[in-house]
């Protein structure tokens, strides 16, 4: 279990008072790798059979163990800056699920050959360029999650379906924000939000060759719900505290 850095405080919808106090780095993580998941189903293509993963911190861990779900995985590629935590990450997760994790050499060698692609960095230039990208890949991108950060190179953008998970939030303090603000992106280039193609508004994947990406900024009501079910199966576990 990773150490908190971040708390959930879930309120009583009638009188504001707290019900309970849980960690929120966990629920975070996971519920990510969740959605990550989610747009994985809808937009990879269905033989997909290797991933990569960029960024091996805790929220790599998570989609990694989001893809596991929704994937039939033959093979795993890391790539990560620090290569003790990249090597670290390959040798706990691999005996975590099971499956082979390689370490690479480049965030390049990930991106061309992996049939999915999760990016998790707090990288402020992009980590994805263009001209690595294969026809049918699908990259799930969950690091940008504040001002200033991009980790998927415009071009990309540009040339794939574009989804994102909440236009306003992605555009204001997501993925796409910074392209954005400097002109370089426009609504008219993000194909749907997550919702509209899960609910049937839109269609996901239309071929085998299209390069889809997903642009996770976070949203809050996930953290809540997904906190509302912990609690609920958490009956007679945790510690009674006294607040006044």
């Amino acid at each position: 279990m990773p150490a908190i850095s971040a708390l959930i405080v879930l309120c009583d919808i009638d009188t504001g008072f707290p019900r309970v106090i849980m960690d929120g780095t966990y629920i975070t993580t996971m519920r990510t790798g969740a959605i990550s998941a989610l747009a994985t189903e809808y937009l990879a293509r269905r033989d997909s059979k290797t991933a990569g993963i960029i960024g091996a911190g805790e929220q790599g861990k998570g989609q990694l163990l989001g893809l596991r779900e929704v994937l039939d995985l033959d093979r795993v590629y890391v790539y990560d800056v620090n290569k003790g935590q990249m090597n670290r990450f390959a040798e706990q997760m691999g005996m975590e699920t099971g499956l082979e994790i390689l370490s690479s050499s480049s965030a390049e060698e990930v991106v061309r050959k992996v049939d999915v692609l999760a990016t998790a960095t707090p990288s402020m230039t992009p980590v994805v360029f263009n001209e690595w990208v294969n026809p049918g890949l699908h990259i799930n991108s969950v690091g940008g999650a504040s001002r200033g950060e991009q980790e998927i190179d415009t071009k990309i953008l540009k040339r794939s379906k574009l989804v994102v998970d909440d236009f306003e939030n992605a555009s204001t303090l997501g993925g796409i924000a910074k392209p954005i603000s400097l002109g370089e992106l426009s609504k008219g280039d993000v194909y749907a939000e997550l919702g509209e193609i899960v609910s049937g508004e839109k269609p996901g994947r239309a071929s085998q060759d299209e390069v889809t990406v997903f642009i996770s900024s976070g949203l809050a009501i996930q953290d809540v719900a997904i906190a509302q079910a912990v609690l609920k199966g958490a009956k007679g576990l945790g510690t009674k505290i006294r607040l006044m």
